[in-house]
């Protein structure tokens, strides 16, 4: 798997421990938002992309929620959402593949 590829499953894994961050504390409604630093996520980067995107809520200035109807619209639009990138990592790695094989 090239660099690319790592840096996806990276930004997917990040992103993943975010929301169940959210879940595990709760913070799934507005009046259960929870300020970044309690729930472990001050200034990382997939919070930021939460928060662009839509998914995650800021209800006052550094406490957020999850939500969760956003997050569902999100991956309903997402192209191929963990299969589609799944299936781009193969196809990458078999062209690497058989790019080293033809090298030889």
């Amino acid at each position: 798997m090239g660099a690319a590829g790592i840096a996806a499953v990276s930004t997917l894994d990040e992103e993943r421990r975010t929301l169940e961050a959210f879940r595990d504390a709760g913070a799934t409604d507005p009046e259960r938002a929870l300020p970044a630093d309690e729930l472990g996520l001050p200034g990382t980067a997939a919070l930021r992309r939460l928060v662009r995107d839509g998914v995650v809520r800021e209800t006052a200035p550094g406490v957020y929620y999850l939500d969760e109807a956003a997050l569902a619209r999100s991956r309903r639009r997402r192209p191929g959402g963990v299969l589609g990138l799944a299936t781009a990592l193969l196809v990458a790695g078999v062209a690497v593949w058989m790019g080293r094989r033809s090298g030889r």
